[in-house]
């Protein structure tokens, strides 16, 4: 098994010819990457090193880009120490990135629509999978004591009430890990409460067919950017982590808070949506339980389009591809389609 600093040593020895004279940048690194012809030996490094600093739960993106910030710093280093400069930093990102997969935060997801319009903050949607929150816009002593109460809520440090951080009503969760990955998990438990609500919504319509809600999507491929907002759960300057996603939102005016039934099935979509999960790449290995979860994902999808042909589509595709496991790629097409990508990863969330 070749060491760490061998593989390093020709990984270099590859970049250089490539970059020619412009001065090695993590996106010129990445940019020249796919040309390089060292896969298997890249992914014993990535994985050699997140089992020695203890990494494991950081998302793939992290640690890419910790490779390319240890080649730079040894493309950028003088000559022969450019081995020892990028294992060194090699070392000291992934050591970081364990670091940071510790901290809790206390996350603020602005939403582009959710049909809430009182002055206080709610905890109707809290599940036990789910400690969840929606923040109205406030300001002034209204803002300080709805931030007084979701630290009380949720046995946090209280948040300091910048009201430029809160002009937009906010999905409100605690998270964990390095900045990025808890911004993704907040995206991850918005999408979950938000697809729990249409289903519930459809197992409770008395129509005979489900039409959207008043939020319904125009444009199903209309990807925005927004930030999250990341308190530290025992206090100090928060981190503001941008993501880019379509389907930001939250329908709270379908919620029936005061009707048991509708708890019910929520509670169900939630914890269904949380513990089981959706399998990535086709093959019939997949259980009952996976499919159910990504046909009421793609179910929930459907409640939001305002187009009926879409929303036929989609409704046909999560039942069929419930029922046949040969159907796993179209499924697994309109589970990853743009309208439902996240920001590095093309998931659903």
């Amino acid at each position: 098994m070749a060491s760490i600093e061998n593989i390093l040593d020709k990984l270099l020895d590859a970049i250089r010819p490539r970059l020619g004279s412009r001065v090695a940048t993590p996106g010129l690194v990445e940019e020249v990457f796919p040309d390089i012809s060292m896969e298997d030996k890249v992914k014993e490094l990535i994985g050699r090193q997140t089992t020695a600093s203890g990494a494991k739960g950081a998302t793939d993106g992290e640690r890419w880009q910790a490779l390319f910030a240890a080649l730079v710093a040894g493309l950028n280093a003088q000559p022969g120490q450019a081995v020892t400069v990028a294992a060194k930093n090699l070392q000291a990102e992934f050591s970081a990135i364990a670091s940071g997969l510790s901290s809790k935060w206390l996350a603020f997801v602005p939403l582009t629509t959710s049909g809430y319009n009182k002055n206080i903050v709610s905890f109707e949607l809290e599940t036990m999978n789910v400690p969840c929150a929606i923040l109205p816009a406030l300001s002034g002593a209204n803002l300080s004591n709805a931030l007084q109460e979701i630290g009380q809520r949720f046995d946090v440090a209280v948040p300091s009430a910048d009201e430029s951080q809160f002009q937009k009503c906010s999905f409100v969760t605690l998270c964990h890990g390095t900045v990025k990955h808890a911004a993704e998990e907040a995206l991850s438990l918005l999408a979950a409460v938000r697809d729990a609500i249409r289903y519930a919504r459809l197992v409770m319509t008395e129509s005979s067919s489900f039409r959207p809600g008043a939020h319904a999507f125009t444009s199903t491929d209309s990807i925005r950017r927004f930030e999250v907002i990341l308190h530290p759960t025992d206090g100090g300057k928060p981190n503001v982590e941008p993501l880019w996603d379509a389907d930001v939102s939250v329908d709270v005016e379908t919620l029936m808070p005061g009707n048991a039934r509708w708890r019910e099935w929520y509670d169900r979509a939630v914890r269904l949506l949380m513990t089981v999960a959706v399998p990535q790449g086709t093959g019939s290995a997949a259980t009952i339980g996976p499919r159910l979860a990504r046909s009421l994902r793609i179910m929930a999808r459907a409640s939001s389009q305002e187009n009926l042909d879409i929303r036929f589509l989609l409704c046909l595709v999560a039942l069929e591809t419930l029922a046949s496991v040969s159907k796993e790629s179209i499924a697994e097409s309109v589970y990853g389609a743009p309208h439902c990508q996240d920001s590095f990863e093309g998931k659903l969330r």
